[in-house]
């Protein structure tokens, strides 16, 4: 029976190092961004490749910088959230919960005659959490865990565009992503097989690090009554991960007078491993309608090619499989335009996973700053037993220079 609970372990120790794994997956694609992102675009669920004048234009569409009029600098990103994340595999159930703060953005564009450039950094993640890890082994039963998360990341870089005549622009922005998580699953467990009790323990950390530097270009047609974005994202230059994973576990027997009658030690030594982080190719179009001179309708389409990460060279690991995403906002001005609501629903459809994004929100709108306030729920539904669901608040803050 001993050989049982060991073998139980083994699993438990492997359930560690993917779970880091995954994590690292979700968090670090950038170009695959489920977390709202930008001063304005975030109420609209992500909508912003049709938007000009904005810090985020750096990401969404860099050609709209050439359209903005005021110097500005930008904070935004959600000040919590709390995300559930659940799963059953091979019998195996897993399920962890969280609440942590995740900045997002910060950045400063600056305007000229015929020109616009900024510097601007997204996605910058600094967390530190420990949730509760539940989970349910088929012979063993449920075990209550705990689990430690440290990330740090960056996504750093340049934007420039230039106005060709009056209505049309040309832009680019050059980023530099740098992603750290380590993981620390900790989990006890035992169950009762007549007069014998079986257990153990599992500890499993990882830590992944990867670096990418990623070109995204794009032009904007304004006309009358609609503007017309196009965006085109490249992974270039750098292109690398590594992994360090460790562990080890202890499975024991006990008979009914408490004596311990079998007892398994395992060490899993620390293993690196060097490999390729690839992001996505992107592209994408937008379209905003102006409805009357307070409303306005944002959408756009955009694809995106797989994502794959090779840890060592005999495991080839791909996410997000040809995603297609499609979004929708409106905006709408109240008050002689010092108030601002914006709603939006995206959806992105990876494979047999579907992630759905909504978001809600208002902008007070005042000649030296803009203030931001909104709510967001995200939910990612595939057709096997998993299911990350998400729900933040969000902020932004404008100061024109």
């Amino acid at each position: 029976m001993s050989q049982v609970a060991f073998r139980v372990t083994l699993r438990m120790n492997k359930i560690g190092i993917v779970a880091a794994f995954t994590l690292f997956c979700s968090s670090l694609a950038y170009g695959q961004a489920s977390l709202p992102l930008g001063e304005r675009e975030s109420l609209m669920a992500n909508t912003g490749i049709a938007r000009p004048g904005t810090v985020a234009n750096a990401y969404y569409n860099p050609s709209g910088l050439a359209f903005n009029r005021v110097n500005k600098l930008v904070g935004s990103g959600t000040i919590l959230q709390s995300s559930t994340y659940e799963s059953n595999s091979g019998g195996v159930g897993l399920r962890t919960s969280s609440t942590q703060a995740l900045p997002l953005a910060a950045g400063t564009a600056r305007a000229g005659e015929e020109s616009g450039w900024a510097l601007s950094a997204f996605t910058v993640n600094a967390d530190n959490l420990q949730s509760a890890i539940e989970v349910t082994f088929p012979t063993v039963g449920k075990t209550t865990g705990r689990v430690k998360y440290d990330s740090f990341g960056i996504v750093i870089g340049p934007s420039y565009a230039v106005k060709i005549g009056e209505n049309l622009a040309l832009g680019a922005s050059a980023f530099y992503y740098q992603k750290e998580i380590s993981t620390i699953l900790s989990i006890p467990y035992s169950t009762v097989i007549g007069a014998d009790t079986f257990g153990g323990s599992t500890y499993a950390e990882t830590k992944v690090t990867a670096r990418a530097v990623n070109l995204v270009t794009g032009a904007l047609w304004r006309l009358s009554g609609m503007d017309v974005g196009f965006r085109f994202e490249y992974p270039t230059l750098v292109t690398q991960a590594e992994m360090e994973s460790s562990g080890h576990s202890i499975a024991y027997g006990k008979d009914g007078a408490n004596t311990i009658i079998s007892e398994t030690r395992t060490i899993t030594p620390t293993a690196k491993t060097k490999g390729v982080y690839r992001e996505p190719l992107s592209v994408g179009v937008g379209l905003a309608l102006l409805l009357s001179p307070n409303t306005k309708i944002y959408s756009d389409a955009s694809y995106f090619s797989n994502l794959s990460y090779r840890p060592a060279p005999s495991m080839d690991v791909t996410e997000y499989q040809n995603s297609l995403r499609m979004t929708a906002g409106v905006e709408h001005a109240r008050f002689g335009k010092r108030w601002h609501g914006g709603v939006g629903f995206s959806q992105d459809k990876t494979g047999d996973e579907v992630y759905l994004l909504s978001s809600i929100g208002v902008v007070f709108v005042d000649k030296r700053s803009d203030t931001g306030l909104g709510l967001y729920y995200n939910v990612n539904i595939d057709n096997s037993d998993t299911k990350l669901q998400s729900v933040g608040l969000l902020f932004s803050s404008t100061i024109k220079l």
